[in-house]
């Protein structure tokens, strides 16, 4: 489980709902979390902005009104940023 960087966002999924338990406004995230424990390069781990994992946290965020900070590696184009 979570070797694959599109898993690595779900595993924030509780974390985030008992923050919202607690009423926070504000969830800030590890950086480079679809890469931590793949064995990936970050180039490997890159998605487009908007994408899966902005997505994925987007919703969170509408779901538990509040605001989630997340670091994640783009790729735009061939570029990685």
């Amino acid at each position: 489980e979570g070797k694959k960087p599109s898993d690595k966002p779900a595993q924030f999924a509780k974390l985030i709902a008992q923050a919202a338990e607690q009423k926070a406004d504000l969830v800030v995230l590890p950086e480079s979390i679809t890469v931590y424990g793949t064995g990936l390069s970050y180039a490997e781990t890159a998605e487009p902005i908007p994408g899966p994992s902005t997505k994925y946290f987007g919703e969170l965020a509408k779901q538990h009104d509040l605001y989630i900070v997340v670091g994640l590696y783009e790729r735009a184009e061939h570029l990685i940023a």
